[in-house]
């Protein structure tokens, strides 16, 4: 039997990457959707903006602002988020 590597299971495509996750209307928002939203919005950007940073950071399966504190600077440059957008978060 062959081994399944990490690769197997990423969703690498362009359809998977550029697909928000669908979750249920009734689901509180998540802190940091709602922490991103509201950083875009007070930088005078629209919430289209922030859901698509939104989108980058679920890839990654970031979800919680406690991620986002504990996350060393090479990771915060994989993300490649706007330096103004970085800084305010």
């Amino acid at each position: 039997m062959d081994a399944i590597g990490l690769d197997d299971f990423r969703p690498w495509s362009a359809d998977a990457a550029d697909a928000a996750p669908t979750r249920p209307a009734s689901e509180e928002e998540a802190p940091l959707r709602r922490l991103l939203r509201d950083c875009c919005v007070a930088m005078g950007k629209q919430e289209a903006d922030a859901q698509r940073f939104w989108t980058r950071l679920q890839a990654e399966w970031l979800d919680s602002p406690q991620q986002m504190r504990l996350l060393p600077k090479e990771a915060w440059q994989r993300l490649a988020l706007p330096v103004g957008l970085e800084a305010e978060l």
